[in-house]
């Protein structure tokens, strides 16, 4: 497990971690304990930790900078911890080289796949609350999320196409679309997943594929909302 400058990582995440090997496990992508028969732990569980401490985070963040509403601070909230953004963030900080993978990932560039470069910082967030407390996560978040998070408030981020899309429905007075899973094909280390995105009454809206079952839905989403902007005004939207 020596492969890993985890000193290097330290300085980059300007953090020094007392208990080192949950940095360790944060950087062990499912598929290199997988290949390698290892009886660590891979990152999935401090990923679904750091993903709930983000979320508070950036919640108060958002609140205590006075955003006008709930709504407002839903949109932005959402914003900023996409994949999109988490991913933006990893390659900022070239978190890539430091993830683990198997030799099938790596032979697919996953050092720079959005979803794995997404759920990385998810588990390094995780990684810093176990070993820090809420405080020093916060305080991580805080500094690293920072321009993301102006970038949102000022309107320059990318929006959440799914969350779009849900409103526009909802302005409409519809129920919000609803995904379906229609096909999965290749290899584990390698999956394809075809969604569709759904009106209320059934109609099919738009369907995308992708590596990871969030992208795929994302990418419909987008499709859906590219579709309903050639039919009404663009401010509907």
């Amino acid at each position: 497990m020596n492969d890993v400058n985890l000193s290097k990582l330290q300085g980059i995440l300007e953090y020094e971690f007392k208990d080192i090997t949950l940095l360790e496990t944060a950087t062990l992508h499912s598929s290199y304990i997988k290949e390698h028969g290892s009886e660590k732990s891979s990152n999935e569980r401090l990923e679904f930790l750091g993903d709930s401490c983000l979320g508070l985070v950036i919640a108060e963040i958002l609140y205590r900078k006075n955003i006008a509403n709930e709504g407002l601070m839903t949109q932005l909230k959402a914003n900023i911890v996409c994949e999109d953004s988490l991913a933006k963030l990893a390659r900022r900080l070239k978190l890539g080289v430091f993830l683990r993978m198997s030799k099938g990932q790596l032979n697919i560039n996953g050092k720079n796949n959005s979803s794995m470069l997404a759920d990385f910082v998810e588990s390094i967030i995780g990684a810093i609350y176990l070993d820090g407390g809420f405080f020093e996560a916060k305080k991580f978040i805080s500094r690293v999320f920072h321009s993301l998070i102006d970038a949102a408030i000022e309107g320059k981020l990318f929006s959440d196409y799914k969350s779009k899309l849900q409103e526009y429905y909802q302005k409409r007075g519809e129920n919000i679309p609803t995904y379906r899973l229609l096909k999965k094909t290749g290899m584990d280390h390698n999956p394809s997943f075809e969604i569709g995105v759904y009106s209320w009454d059934g109609r099919c809206l738009a369907v995308a594929k992708a590596t990871t079952k969030k992208e795929a839905e994302k990418q419909a989403a987008k499709k859906a909302l590219g579709n309903i902007s050639t039919e009404v005004n663009e401010d509907d939207i």
